[in-house]
């Protein structure tokens, strides 16, 4: 279990239309600020600052709300200038759990309703992103973003790979199965 650090994507518990959608930036910065050797629970002053920053600079280059995996590693590489994103297609378990082994955190895209978080306000979303810490067992350990209660929260490993689906503009029922991840250069 890496000690990737937490935040909220609405790190102040405001869920107004940005903050709806800022998960996968909340994904990446998380992993991010492991490799700069943050842990625990993001200041939600510095998270909220960072993200609205991010959304800024996604408006800036033209990225819609919702974004492909292969969009989000462009765009972490453009806003964190010493990060390397990678996409990897139909990912497995293993190779997940090889990615945790070697310290490195993994960025999932997920239709985020078949997660079945039961902190999620409603059904949850349709299309939801979150980081992988570790894992135990038959579950993977992840801080999700779309909960106050997302850190150190297991999924059954299926459940993550069953969910895993790109954005797919805007089909996610159809998107392929992709993680990304992100490492220093």
């Amino acid at each position: 279990n890496l000690a990737v650090p937490f935040t909220s994507q609405a790190p102040f518990a405001v869920w107004d239309v940005v903050h709806e959608d800022t998960c996968e930036e909340a994904a990446i910065y998380m992993a991010v600020e492991y490799y700069n050797g943050v842990s625990g629970v993001i200041d939600p002053a510095v998270a909220d600052k960072t993200l609205l920053a991010m959304v800024d600079a996604e408006t800036a280059q033209g990225l819609k709300v919702s974004v492909t995996v292969a969009e989000l590693g462009a765009f972490a590489e453009s806003f964190y200038p010493d990060i390397q994103a990678t996409v990897i297609d139909n990912p497995t378990i293993e190779q997940i759990k090889a990615y945790i082994n070697a310290g490195t955190p993994v960025v999932v895209p997920a239709r985020g309703r078949e997660l079945g978080n039961p902190f999620y306000s409603g059904l949850g979303p349709l299309y939801h992103l979150f980081t992988i810490r570790g894992y135990d067992g038959d579950t993977f350990i992840t801080n999700d973003p779309g909960t106050r209660r997302g850190e150190n929260y297991s999924y059954p490993q299926s459940v993550i790979m069953n969910a895993m689906a790109d954005w797919n503009n805007g089909d996610v029922a159809t998107g392929a199965k992709r993680i990304l991840i992100l490492e220093k250069k």
